[in-house]
């Protein structure tokens, strides 16, 4: 909801206040938002709010002609809230103490009776002044309702539209799945391991094992990566060749017979698997590949060999494939799970499509334009363009405060409004060209609010539930408002006997702080050695303070002593001059040692912070009192204050006992 608000704000660009705050009905009240049957951390504020007004009664107050029920208190704190608990929630204030809600619930049946009694006496919704707030704030309300029940659809609507071009845009890539093919594989090797024995050479070894010279070329390292004994670079001269050692493990291409019997055993277990003995148990007894991973299912993925991927693509559904040849040997894989490709919709994907800030800034504007044309159109809205195109709002017909620069019936947009809503700009008339001035008022907050107001009447807005009740609530703040002014009003000013007298019995009011010149000698301690040695260095300092205490006769001396002795930087190179201060200034404790001072007079050495110190009281500077003449304002401004509130609170108390108010709680 906040967030709908701060977005109706930047669509027209109008201040949207709460009725949340009261208007003078209450100043504050007793007691503060407390914890008593509140939330505790393990428990969630709906589930403690629930169990709170469980425990209310159903009335929770009774008076002469009605009552006042904890429905009444949920929904009144939903519009507007007593001004010293404008900061909590309404959750929050139901929660708080009984004391806190008894005073909610006596501020609340305070405004009932002025409300009653303002009407009584003739002031109501029809007053000139309160109609006028009244209507000011109905274009609010119509504003946000709106903005909430009209627009935010619009929004929302051209949001979503820039979401699925983005959508479609992307749709091939960034939201689309590949599909995953999940295999088996038996992979019998096409070679041998072999170590080399002393006096043997690469070429011996290719003629003898492989039955032919040339796989000297094929012969692979046996090592993690398998690389070529003979690398490809010794053909060309580009790297040397270093003969194998004694020891060495290779892996050599198997003889002819043995490839054709390793071919003929992959057929054999292909024709096993398909006849459905179990792939996997055929792969762990018979694969040449390690122990551990015989049984291993893995993903096809795009780089491996393209004799697999071929293979895979040819079969179907989870069948087996073909016997494979590859360099490597021979590998018949089965396909244990197969999902195809698949492009996720719209509205799966929707909440992960996030609009760029340039998006939403187009979007926005796009429909504050269309809305205001859509509006203006409709509603006949007129510029006064002869007066816009003018660059100097001077000369000899000049333009005035009421000249009219825009108008919708008999609504009217001057030149005064114009000037009022472009200070904020730093900009002015002449600043501005034509075209500038208009773009100017087809977003002026004043004119947008009107013509939401015209058409949220056209949607029947005002039969709206929210519409009618902030309008009743606004109405009685207003009212009682209103009735509360003209009894100020009426009230007489006090004399200056009675603006003495009340400053002569609040004179601390008007009083400073008392000042004090102080001089100080420290000696520094590690309050970090363990409390023996800590106890001892702070004696220590006493001792060697007490010394300088009992040779220190004049100011003079302390002086002296303070620039050879003392540890503190700031104050040494004065002769120890902390200053004139107020007597507070270090916190109670310190100020504790100085009331025990007169002028003149050193302390006893005491610890303050990480420092043993003595000090020197040498003046003391009285407090400072403001003359009646010069506290005369501030004087008036609170007795006033003061005078209200106790003439609200024995007004309250009286229409109370009038109406024998009784809590139920």
């Amino acid at each position: 909801m906040k967030q709908l608000v701060r977005q109706l704000v930047s669509l027209i660009a109008v201040t949207l206040l709460t009725l949340s705050t009261g208007s003078g009905w209450a100043e504050e009240t007793t007691g503060t938002v407390a914890k008593d049957g509140g939330t505790t951390p393990s428990e969630s504020m709906e589930g403690a709010l629930a169990k709170r007004l469980a425990r209310l009664p159903e009335v929770l107050a009774t008076y002469d002609g009605g009552q006042f029920t904890k429905e009444e208190l949920s929904a009144t704190l939903q519009l507007r809230k007593p001004r010293a608990l404008a900061q909590f929630s309404p959750a929050v204030i139901l929660n708080a103490s009984d004391a806190v809600l008894r005073e909610v619930v006596k501020d609340f049946l305070y405004e009932r009776f002025l409300y009653e009694k303002a009407k009584t006496e003739g002031i109501d919704e029809n007053t000139s002044t309160i109609r006028e707030k009244l209507a000011e704030y109905e274009g609010e309300v119509f504003n946000r309702l709106y903005y909430e029940r009209v627009f935010a659809k619009e929004l929302e609507k051209a949001r979503e539209e820039r979401m699925r071009e983005l959508y479609e845009q992307e749709k091939a890539t960034k939201y689309t799945v590949p599909g995953v093919t999940k295999l088996a594989e038996i992979y019998l090797s096409a070679y041998k391991s072999y170590e080399v024995k002393s006096g043997e050479t690469l070429a011996e070894i290719a003629k003898r094992e492989a039955g032919d010279p040339q796989a000297v070329r094929r012969i692979l390292r046996e090592d993690p990566f398998h690389f070529y004994r003979r690398s490809p670079g010794v053909e060309t001269g580009e790297v040397d060749y270093r003969e194998v050692q004694a020891g060495e493990k290779l892996l050599v291409p198997l003889k002819k017979d043995e490839l054709t019997s390793k071919e003929a055993l992959a057929k054999k277990l292909r024709a096993e698997a398909i006849a459905g003995a179990d792939f996997l148990e055929l792969a762990e007894k018979h694969s040449d590949a390690p122990a551990s991973r015989r049984k291993e299912v893995f993903k096809l993925e795009s780089d491996m060999m393209s004799e697999v991927q071929r293979a895979v693509e040819q079969a179907r559904g989870t069948s087996i494939t073909e016997v494979v040849r590859s360099p490597h040997g021979f590998h018949i894989l089965k396909i244990m799970d197969r999902t195809e490709t698949q492009t996720l919709s719209f509205e799966q994907v929707r909440n992960k499509i996030e609009l760029s800030a340039e998006d939403q800034r187009r979007i926005e504007d796009t429909a504050r334009r269309n809305l205001f044309d859509r509006l203006s159109s409709k509603y006949k809205l007129e510029m006064n363009t002869e007066a816009l195109r003018r660059d100097d709002p001077g000369g000899t017909d000049p333009l005035t405060a009421s000249t009219w620069l825009a108008r919708i019936g008999d609504f009217r947009y001057t030149y005064d409004d114009f000037q009022r809503e472009v200070l904020p700009y730093q900009k002015s008339w002449r600043g501005m060209n034509y075209d500038e001035r208009l773009k100017f008022l087809r977003s002026s907050p004043k004119i947008v609010m009107e013509l939401v107001k015209r058409e949220s009447k056209a949607l029947g807005l005002e039969k709206d539930p929210v519409y009618r009740s902030e309008m009743e609530s606004k109405k009685i703040i207003e009212v009682t408002t209103e009735w509360l002014r003209r009894r100020e009003q009426s009230r007489k000013p006090p004399t200056d006997e009675e603006l003495r007298a009340w400053y002569e019995q609040h004179l601390d009011k008007f009083t400073g702080a008392e000042k004090v010149k102080l001089r100080e000698i420290t000696k520094r301690v590690n309050l970090l050695l363990p409390d023996a040695e800590r106890q001892a260095a702070i004696e220590s300092a006493k001792k060697q303070l007490n010394d300088i205490r009992s040779k220190i006769r004049t100011v003079q001396d302390f002086e002296e002593y303070a620039r050879r002795e003392s540890d503190a930087i700031a104050t040494r190179s004065r002769g120890g001059l902390i200053g004139v201060v107020p007597t507070s200034f270090r916190g109670d404790a310190f100020r504790n040692e100085i009331a025990k001072l007169k002028v003149g007079q050193i302390s006893e050495p005491f610890l303050y912070g990480s420092e043993v110190m003595i000090i020197m009281l040498e003046e003391k500077i009285p407090a400072p009192v403001v003359s009646f003449e010069e506290a005369l304002p501030k004087v008036r401004r609170m007795y006033e204050l003061e005078q209200t509130r106790k003439g609200r609170d024995l007004e309250r108390d009286e229409l109370f006992k009038e109406k024998r108010v009784e809590l139920k709680f």
